[in-house]
């Protein structure tokens, strides 16, 4: 194992969780490393950190001896899928179904009347949504004939 080698397992954290980076407190550098003490874990098979010294934080941006910082994060907006049934407001045709992930039902919907208006080459406002699913569905049949 190199110098340059994680040796912690790192867990992301919750999109809702506050996040910071580390940053050089003279220059905002990002590019800092801190000295620890590691020990060899014989179950693990691995270097493993013990600690972290807190007072010796180095930047490699300014080539200096540093105190290193946190710097907030903006909050990441977690997506989930949504399958969006789209038809003309006039009640003709097909419906349009599309899978989209966005943060919320209400951007969902907005991307798949983009979507229809595009595919159909028609205004977004002659279209209708006709439903939200949370989730991405496999539609195994379809029979658009049968409202005749």
């Amino acid at each position: 194992m190199t110098a340059t080698e994680p040796t912690a397992t790192a867990t992301a954290a919750s999109p809702s969780e506050p996040r910071v980076e580390k940053v050089c407190a003279e220059c905002g550098g990002t590019n800092v490393v801190m000295e620890a003490a590691v020990r060899w874990d014989v179950d693990a098979q691995e270097w493993c950190i013990t600690t972290i010294y807190d007072k010796s934080g180095h930047c490699d941006d300014c080539d200096a001896d540093v105190g290193i910082d946190d710097r907030e994060l903006p909050v990441v907006p977690s997506l989930a899928t949504y399958t969006v049934f789209v038809r003309q407001a006039d009640g003709r045709g097909t419906t349009h179904v599309s899978s989209h992930d966005a943060a919320s039902p209400a951007e969902a919907e907005q991307l798949a009347l983009a979507e229809t208006a595009s595919d159909w080459e028609d205004s977004v406002d002659d279209l209708v949504v006709l439903g939200v699913i949370a989730g991405d569905v496999e539609i195994v049949s379809w029979d658009d004939d049968a409202w005749e």
